[in-house]
């Protein structure tokens, strides 16, 4: 184990001191600083004078809400030198924003314009606008940026019609209403007056509404087909009738290769959405059709048909045939089949049909070989089928092998050209086990390598430290969470390391962990691409709690710490699309069935938010996975993600053999990532803990085969 990942090695943030100054924060300057609090850079977000600035800001804002303006002012006065000072202006103009001047809006934007909130007001202001019918001014300063989605566009669009001076201008505006209108879903009711002004114009032409028509029935909406079929002219309505007609494909298929007139762009159109249709229904049919009608059909159409058939021939054929076809097919000359190949290698994958694995690896691009997935599978194949051995000494990987084209765990750089094809499969395992990765792991543990863990002791200077502390950004953001506004808080403090150069976000990433704010430092971390900062990418944040859970659950430590920070990153507020809550993000319903048995009692599901808690109920959750799975971590982490029954059912289907293998075959491509992610950080973990954690235990190389 590298000696920067034992137990005892002190924490990064630890050299920053703690709140009070007591930490070691010396040895974190090159020159050495005294041990004394003014030193201490946090203490620039704590302190009497805080508290008490705290406590007139919200009476301040009591005083706005209550409408005592007077007061409110006097208030904000005294509150100039405040960090939040913005927000109580802000919140000031935006209280009484129908009396705001253009004038006023536009000051708040030039005073406050290195803060979020001068875009912020301006979106507001123009809801304001449309609300009020305020077109011209509307027009001015709409900025798709500063107010995305349809409804303000369509908004924009009619402001820009309603004040064109020039047929130039309303050209312009009829052409963003007709883009708009454009679109395979019914729009907004803000967008109602802009089209109808485009219907009574007479700018919805009908290759306008057959466009449409064609986007609706690819986005299955045939409601809003039926619905466009009344502005059709009559070849193209006899085009989309028999698309909408009821009966099987092959009969829609063969009416519309039939119908004459003058839309023969939109015939092909047609013809082409059936005959993929029907490749669903009848594979070999669809595939003599499109032999027999390819002459009326250009070649885009061709390829798309080709590629619907291939994609229905994936579901249905051996993967034995499909490797036998020549490639690229005739349709598919010249386009792009980068995908589609991914899945034929995924099919062959999970499989385990490793002569056609490599064959579809050899027809990827380079940017996809690439990816350390295909890099390790190359090698499997290969040893699998006897065109090579493992022939690397034990120990460190040799220095004569290249390192791997994939990016450190979690980073966001291109990849960068494959590994030589020629290169032996040991020494392409070999290159691959240098990597801090899932497949990095798995090599290291088919040589017989240790894994690569080192870390990066990064220098600190206590002058970077002041600098990004007295940040404005960084300043308000340590404030607005100090008052648990910790939405807005991280919305603050990522501005702030999107601004910072790259030295300062890690300076920015230790303040924010040694504040126990861990979700943040990560954050900075990754934005400044800190990659090899791993007590800040991954923290020992909620140790005595996780511990205490691992104890009581008799799950290992480091499997508790790599879910906690795959689910939340160790944000404790954290709330998912699907309603999942806190820092093991655990569904209500989940949780009240874990509380039952354990006793507990919940008052509300944001008792769940509690970080006690919830820490309680996730680690007996997964206990319960755990135990359900005979204690296979991979099976139990993927129900903690997909569900029991989820993982049951794949179970079923291909249980048995090796557990790398069985991961490739998750269908959910977010489970399978999230599974892989769950081990490699355990491995990470377990060093930072001082344990020894593999990859995979001893018992957890085979998916057992299903009962």
């Amino acid at each position: 184990m590298p000696a920067l990942l034992r137990r005892g090695w002190p924490r990064l943030a630890l050299l920053l001191g703690s709140l009070l100054g007591a930490g070691p924060l010396a040895a974190a300057d090159s020159e050495g600083l005294p041990r004394a609090p003014e030193l201490d850079p946090l203490r620039h977000f704590s302190g009497p004078e805080l508290d008490r600035q705290r406590q007139a800001y919200r009476a301040a804002l009591r005083s706005l809400y209550s409408n005592n303006l007077p007061r409110f002012e006097r208030q904000q006065a005294a509150l100039e030198s405040y960090p939040l000072a913005p927000y109580l202006a802000y919140y000031r103009l935006l209280r009484y924003l129908s009396k705001a001047s253009e004038a006023d809006v536009l000051a708040f934007r030039s005073r406050y314009g290195d803060s979020r909130l001068g875009d912020r007001l301006m979106t507001h202001w123009l809801e304001n606008l449309a609300r009020r019918k305020q077109w011209a001014l509307y027009a001015r300063y709409y900025d798709p940026a500063l107010a995305p989605g349809t409804t303000p566009a369509c908004q924009g669009a009619w402001a820009q019609l309603q004040t064109a001076s020039s047929e130039a201008d309303r050209a312009q505006a009829v052409a963003a209403a007709a883009a708009l209108w454009l679109a395979p879903r019914s729009q907004p009711k803000a967008c109602d007056p802009l089209f109808e002004a485009l219907i009574d114009g007479g700018h919805i032409t009908p290759s306008l509404v057959w466009d449409r028509l064609m986007l609706a029935l690819e986005a299955r909406r045939p409601a809003l087909a039926r619905y466009l079929l009344r502005f059709l002219d009559p070849p193209r309505l006899a085009l989309g009738e028999a698309l909408l007609a009821r009966g099987s494909w092959a009969l829609r298929t063969q009416r519309i290769a039939t119908l004459g007139g003058e839309a023969t762009e939109a015939r092909a159109e047609a013809l082409t959405f059936a005959l993929r249709q029907w490749a669903r229904q009848d594979p070999a049919a669809a595939e003599a059709a499109l032999v027999s009608w390819r002459d009326q059909l250009p070649s885009p159409s061709q390829a798309s048909v080709r590629m619907a058939l291939l994609d229905e021939q994936l579901e249905q054929d051996d993967m034995a045939r499909l490797t036998r076809l020549p490639w690229p097919p005739q349709e598919l000359a010249g386009e792009s089949t980068a995908d589609l190949v991914e899945r034929f290698a995924e099919k062959a994958l999970g499989d385990g049909a490793w002569e056609a694995l490599l064959v579809w690896l050899e027809r990827m691009p380079p940017w996809m070989q690439s990816r350390a997935r295909w890099q390790y599978w190359r090698a499997h194949s290969e040893l699998a089928l006897g065109l090579g051995e493992v022939a690397v000494p034990l120990g460190a990987p040799p220095e004569s092998v290249p390192s791997p084209a994939a990016p450190p765990l979690l980073s966001a750089r291109s990849p960068s050209l494959p590994l030589p094809l020629t290169l032996a499969p040991g020494a392409r395992l070999a290159a691959l086990a240098k990597d801090r990765s899932y497949y990095g792991f798995l090599a290291a543990d088919r040589l017989g390598l240790p894994y690569q863990l080192t870390a990066e002791r990064p220098a600190y200077r206590f002058e970077i430290f002041e600098r990004v502390a007295q940040d404005p950004a960084v300043l308000r953001a340590f404030e607005l969470r100090a008052l648990g506004e910790r939405p807005e808080a991280r919305l603050e403090l990522l501005d702030a390391a999107r601004r910072l150069s790259r030295e300062e976000t890690l300076h920015l990433a230790a303040l924010a962990d040694q504040a126990g704010w861990h979700r943040m430092a990560i954050a900075a971390t990754i934005q400044g691409e800190h990659w090899d900062v791993l007590d800040l990418r991954f923290p020992l944040a909620f140790e005595a709690p996780l511990r205490a859970r691992a104890d009581a659950t008799a799950l290992p430590p480091s499997w508790l710490f790599a879910i906690t920070r795959q689910e939340s990153a160790f944000m404790s507020d954290a709330r998912s699309r699907v309603g999942a809550l806190g820092l093991m993000q655990l569904m209500p319903s989940t949780a009240r069935l874990v509380a039952k048995d354990l006793g507990l009692n919940l008052d509300s599901r944001w008792a769940i938010l509690e970080e006690e808690t919830n820490l309680t109920l996730g680690s007996h959750y997964l206990k319960q996975l755990s135990d359900q799975f005979d204690g296979h971590r991979v099976l139990a982490s993927a129900a903690y993600n997909a569900g029991p029954h989820r993982v049951s059912q794949w179970h079923q289907r291909f249980g048995g053999g090796t557990t790398a293998e069985w991961i490739e075959r998750i269908p959910f491509d977010e489970t399978r990532r999230y599974v892989q992610n769950v081990l490699a950080y355990a491995v990470i973990y377990g060093a930072r803990l001082g344990e020894e954690t593999p990859l995979f235990r001893p018992q957890e190389r085979l998916v057992p085969a299903p009962p």
